[in-house]
C-alpha cells in the first residue's frame, strides 16, 4: 500500500477535486496529508459526519493534517449537514475562501453563524464565504444582514447576491 501512496509524492498537485462517498475518513485524510502542496480543495459527496465517522487514530491524523496543509480555497459541493462544514473548517485552518452549495433545507443563519464564529476562533485567514443557494433572493441577504448586525458576528463586511450566489466578505 505504501508503494501506491508514494506515486503521488513526486507530482506537485495544487488542486484536488474529490468525490468522497466511497472512501473512509482515514483514506481521505491520508490523501490530503500526502498532497502537501494543495492550495484548492473541492469536495463532493463528503460522507455524513457523525460522531463515529472519525475513528480513534484519525483524530490525531486530522490534527496533523490540519496544521500542515496549505489549502486556502475550499468548495463543498453536496452538503448534507452542518457537521461537514465544521469538519472542513477544522481540516483547512488556512482557508481564505470557502464556498458551499447550500441545500434547500439548510438553516442559512446557522451556517453563517458557525462559519463566522469558526473564522474568529480557528480560521483567522477566512475572509470570504460564498453560498450557492437555489432561488437565492434579496430577502435572504436582508435576513443575513440582520443576523450579522444583531449578533455582531462581523464588524466590517460586504454582502451581495449575484444570481443564486450570496457572497459575504469581511476584514
Amino acid at each position: 500500500m505504501d508503494k501506491f501512496w508514494s506515486l503521488f509524492v513526486p507530482v506537485q498537485f495544487t488542486r484536488l477535486n474529490i468525490k468522497c462517498n466511497n472512501i473512509c475518513s482515514g483514506t481521505f485524510l491520508k490523501i490530503i496529508q500526502l498532497l502537501s502542496n494543495l492550495d484548492s480543495l473541492t469536495v463532493s459527496s463528503l460522507p455524513t459526519i457523525e460522531s463515529g465517522w472519525l475513528v480513534e487514530g484519525d483524530v490525531g491524523n486530522l490534527y496533523l493534517t490540519s496544521i500542515n496543509n496549505k489549502i486556502t480555497k475550499v468548495s463543498l459541493q453536496d452538503m448534507v449537514n452542518i457537521k461537514q462544514v465544521h469538519f472542513l473548517l477544522h481540516l483547512c485552518l488556512r482557508v481564505e475562501y470557502f464556498q458551499v452549495n447550500v441545500p434547500k433545507n439548510m438553516d442559512l443563519e446557522m451556517l453563517v453563524r458557525l462559519t463566522s464564529q469558526k473564522a474568529g476562533a480557528y480560521n483567522p485567514c477566512l475572509k470570504s464565504l460564498s453560498l450557492c443557494i437555489p432561488n437565492a433572493n434579496e430577502a435572504m441577504v436582508y435576513q443575513l444582514q440582520n443576523l450579522i448586525g444583531t449578533e455582531k458576528l462581523l464588524s466590517s463586511y460586504m454582502i451581495k447576491r449575484i444570481c443564486n450566489d450570496i457572497l459575504l466578505k469581511w476584514n
